[in-house]
């Protein structure tokens, strides 16, 4: 735990002093060719002293190839401007229903975000287990961009995961099931991405598992959450990001909550060849007196032409269980993870 808190710390430095710097904008469209521009012959020429702010000049020259020079002599005919009216648009602000993508995406190593995964573990040397996550992140209501694999705005969503697991050591009996929903609502702009938000979470031991352990104690595990996040990319591809989340309703579980990690993870479509991804993630609970957990993964990523990711990896948890109905029990996982974010 000592090296816990301390990967705690440092993380926790490192955003405070990205915080103090002033956010750029970063250029996440690397991986699109650049508008060539028409040759010459197609330009008007003009007067020297002809204004810089032509207005059919600077929406073609958004791109940002031009120069000041060229800015003084050349105008760009209507005609030109007309031929590629897409230009731009991922750029721009726009209101939108059911958007592509996230502003503030899923924790990669967190295990209670909403994705669809499955982990063949073994847990504390006692056999195979199968832990299943049914789960999805729906985008509502976006006011910003619309490039899908990093947008940038404000935006509502709604998520719900299912977490199952299973013993596959002991006739493949459920052990028990947790339950999420939640609404956040995230804002990004360059680098940094911002997200407050509600969940319920509540856990469900399974008949299967009181059946064979009667003498087993059944908790009603059970919270109603406000989360605040921040993120913050330190590269195209790596993202460091913290989260404290306060229960104002809860069952055996206490109030307080905080998560810390990092992803590196492709920042774009790979295509069918893929790129390497890790991530770690702690998370510190109030009820097990401010322990928790340390999550790590490893492995191949793949994303889509829309932003969405799949991955295939090596998955290492140890800490207090993350199925919640054996909340107080010190569980360590090892084994296969895949894992489809949206």
């Amino acid at each position: 735990m000592r090296v816990l808190f301390i990967g705690i710390g440092s993380i926790g430095l490192v955003m405070a002093i990205s915080h103090a710097s002033v956010a750029q904008s970063v250029n996440w469209y690397d991986q699109v060719p650049a508008r060539q521009r028409p040759p010459d012959a197609l330009y008007r020429p003009q007067p020297l002293a002809a204004p810089a702010t032509h207005r059919y000049y600077e929406p073609y020259m958004a791109n940002g190839s031009q120069t000041p020079e060229s800015l003084a002599q050349y105008a760009v005919p209507y005609e030109i401007v007309e031929t590629q009216p897409g230009y731009g648009e991922e750029k721009v602000a726009t209101w939108q229903l059911l958007p592509d993508g996230m502003v503030y995406k899923a924790y990669l190593a967190g295990t209670q975000e909403p994705r669809l995964a499955m982990h063949m573990i073994d847990i504390n040397s006692e056999g195979i287990h199968f832990d299943g996550f049914l789960g999805s992140r729906v985008p509502l209501l976006r006011f910003g961009t619309k490039d899908p694999i990093r947008p940038e705005g404000i935006q509502i969503d709604i998520e719900g995961i299912a977490h199952v697991r299973i013993d596959l050591a002991d006739r493949q009996i459920v052990d028990a099931a947790d339950f999420r929903a939640g609404v956040p609502i995230s804002f990004g702009y360059g680098r940094h991405r911002t997200k407050v938000g509600y969940y319920h979470l509540s856990s469900h031991l399974q008949d299967e598992f009181l059946f064979d352990n009667p003498g087993f104690v059944r908790l009603n595990f059970s919270r109603d959450v406000l989360v605040l996040g921040h993120s913050y990319y330190l590269t195209d591809q790596l993202k460091i990001y913290g989260e404290a989340g306060f229960a104002f309703l809860s069952d055996i579980s206490l109030p307080w909550e905080f998560q810390v990690g990092l992803d590196f993870a492709p920042s774009g479509p790979t295509g069918i060849h893929g790129a390497p991804f890790f991530a770690i993630n702690g998370h510190i609970r109030e009820e097990v007196n401010f322990g928790g957990a340390l999550t790590a993964q490893m492995g191949w990523a793949w994303v889509g032409n829309r932003g969405k990711m799949l991955r295939a990896g090596v998955h290492y948890y140890n800490g207090k269980s993350n199925e919640y109905s054996f909340f107080d029990r010190f569980e360590q996982q090892l084994g296969f993870g895949l894992w489809h974010d949206f």
